[in-house]
């Protein structure tokens, strides 16, 4: 067996592989293929059992006689972790018998992912013709930070310090078990879980992962920008990236919506890399960055399914270079679906475990509307989410960029280097899938799709620059003075926000200034209630500033409570205290005085008779 090895040159005498195969150690081998054979056997058996077998069976296997884990909600997830371990085993057991052959495999799988990978590297490295280009990217990604640091310290609303309380601030095995709400941004839950056990709780520090995706959105959409059309275009489009309010705000919003839009440029990008080279490595980041993706917000599956409609469309109307065929390149577009589907499963293996299923398939948020509902929700949503878009930018400037939206796709020709405009397939893609899902399409849904707008409107405003640019004597570089007028303009506005940034930081809310209201005069006794919408920062800012836990617990005995009440909402006494107070609701309770209001907040004080 050593000799045959050594015939096909794949291993050296000295190898360990070739130790490991000996004849002398051969039957080794093969009795642990035998053994890993009858485990995968014994859990293939397990799928065929109900219930109570089941449990009866691992209640034997623990310590105690009591595998509480394990329920009737989630003995399917168990199964179907039964099922994938047993694969995994047969794999192993084929592996280990067939071991000359995998080795030999591996090691070729393995040299051609390291090639792939320095031949990514050398085509991701900066070019020395794109010094000052990448310089100019630096200034604009400070000017982001800028910007986007003015809101840092913003009061945390609701959405965002749920996130922290219910998901982020305790153990990391709570944030990846837990799905009660769709609020669960769960690779953005973990990274806020890592920054605030590093950093501390501070706002900043709990939107730190938003902040950071929302600076690296500048340099995606300059790298996506670039590979389709020009470095001018890259630039510009950068820079509506940095100044946009929209994206500013959400990039200072402790939630998953900017890394979600982070991934989806770079997956374009990578798409655009892929159809030019065949690379391992780009089609191992593009599974990657997508499961990472669908972790991070279910709504992956738009950007994703723009990413992949693209792919496919672009591989019927033009043909691979890099691949022997469109079959072969529609042979790695499948096989990384697939891959995509079953590490996004593994990832929210935890929440089907312990949350179950239905928490995370059937709940309330992600239910479709009715045909009757779904027009004109989806009408309103999408006024909504336009509102929320051109916000910040002078009307003069919305219809150049939708100028240059249209430009973008009527010149796609002359100004891509793509056959094939990104803009159908999104647009074909979400088309299909909001006739699919009817989603209550929020306007935070289309974030990832706003850069790519940008980008698209900055292609057919530079475009139409260029062609100027050409029919001008000594061919004025246009799209140069254009692009420098607009570094300027956002030049300005971010240092005319830099004086302002003290207080900024400084402002507080009305919840965090009831809360330093509360701390000093706070007696063990006493009890705290508050409804949403205000609730969650309220419990968040009480954290900060060391207010316990226990003064929102209702079944405490309490001699006096202080209710927040917001009119603004509807609320009155009785209605926080019938939400949130324990049982009965007292009859005394128009004896009730308010002590302060704080803005939209009223703040009464109770004192049991």
């Amino acid at each position: 067996m050593k000799d045959r090895i050594q015939s096909h040159g794949s291993l050296p005498e000295n190898s360990p592989v070739s130790n490991i195969v000996s004849p002398g150690s051969a039957w080794g081998w093969y009795l642990l293929a035998a053994l890993l054979l009858l485990a995968a056997l014994l859990l293939l058996w397990a799928l065929l059992q109900p219930y109570s077998v089941l449990k009866s069976l691992v209640d034997s296997l623990t310590r105690d006689g009591n595998f509480t884990t394990l329920k009737p909600f989630n003995v399917g997830i168990f199964k179907t972790l039964f099922a994938c371990v047993a694969l995994i085993l047969l794999a192993a057991a084929y592996l280990i018998a067939f071991r000359q052959r995998v080795w030999r495999g591996i090691g070729s799988l393995a040299m051609r992912a390291a090639g792939d990978f320095y031949r990514f590297w050398e085509a991701a490295k900066p070019r020395k013709s794109d010094r000052w280009y990448l310089l100019v990217l630096a200034l604009i990604t400070l000017l982001a930070f800028i910007l986007r640091l003015e809101r840092i310290y913003a009061p945390l609303i609701h959405d965002e310090a749920y996130t922290f309380i219910a998901f982020s601030a305790d153990t990391i095995f709570d944030t990846i078990t837990s799905y009660h709400l769709p609020n669960n941004h769960v690779f953005h839950s973990l990274l806020v879980n890592i920054s605030t056990h590093l950093l501390g709780i501070q706002p900043w520090a709990v939107r730190l992962p938003a902040f950071v995706a929302g600076l690296l959105m500048v340099s995606a959409a300059y790298i996506l920008a670039k590979a389709i059309y020009d470095k001018e275009t890259a630039l510009l489009s950068a820079l509506l990236v940095a100044y946009s309010p929209d994206l500013v705000s959400y990039s200072t919003n402790a939630r998953g919506y900017t890394i979600l839009a982070l991934i989806t440029l770079l997956l374009l990008a990578l798409s655009v890399y892929v159809r030019r080279e065949r690379n391992l490595f780009a089609w191992l980041l593009i599974i990657l960055l997508s499961a990472i993706g669908f972790y991070t917000v279910p709504v992956m599956l738009f950007p994703f399914g723009v990413v992949f409609t693209w792919l496919f469309l672009v591989n019927l109307v033009e043909k691979p270079v890099a691949y022997a065929s469109r079959m072969a390149f529609f042979k790695y577009w499948i096989i990384a679906g697939i891959a995509i589907a079953a590490l996004t499963l593994l990832l929210y293996t935890p929440i089907f475990i312990f949350s179950g299923i239905q928490d995370f398939f059937a709940n309330g948020v992600i239910t479709p509307l009715s045909w009757t509902a779904f027009p004109a929700t989806l009408q309103a949503r999408l006024a909504e989410t336009w509102h929320e878009w051109q916000k910040g930018f002078a009307p003069a400037l919305i219809l150049l960029l939708g100028l240059g939206l249209a430009l973008g796709l009527i010149l796609h020709c002359r100004i891509s280097r793509q056959k094939l405009p990104m803009q159908l397939a999104a647009f074909a893609w979400i088309v299909i899938l909001l006739l699919a899902r009817r989603p209550n399409a929020w306007a935070r849904l289309w974030l990832f799709l706003l850069p790519l707008v940008f980008i698209w409107c900055a292609a057919g405003i530079i475009g139409l620059l260029k062609m100027a640019s050409a029919k001008m004597p000594r061919c004025f570089p246009l799209e140069q003075a254009v692009l420098g007028v607009a570094l300027l303009v956002v030049a300005v506005l971010s240092v005319l926000v830099l004086p302002g940034l003290s207080g900024q930081l400084a402002t507080k809310g009305e919840e965090e200034r009831i809360v330093l209201f509360l701390k000093g005069g706070l007696q063990e006794s006493d009890l705290i209630l508050v409804t949403s919408p205000n609730d969650a920062p309220l419990w968040y800012y009480s954290r900060v500033y060391g207010i316990a836990d226990a003064h929102f617990d209702k079944a405490q005995l309490f001699k006096r409570a202080f209710i927040i009440v917001n009119p603004a909402e509807q609320q009155t006494l009785e209605s926080v205290f019938q939400d949130r107070g324990p049982t009965p609701l007292p009859p005394d309770l128009d004896t009730a005085r308010l002590i302060q209001d704080f803005g939209r907040l009223d703040l009464f004080e109770y004192d049991v008779p």
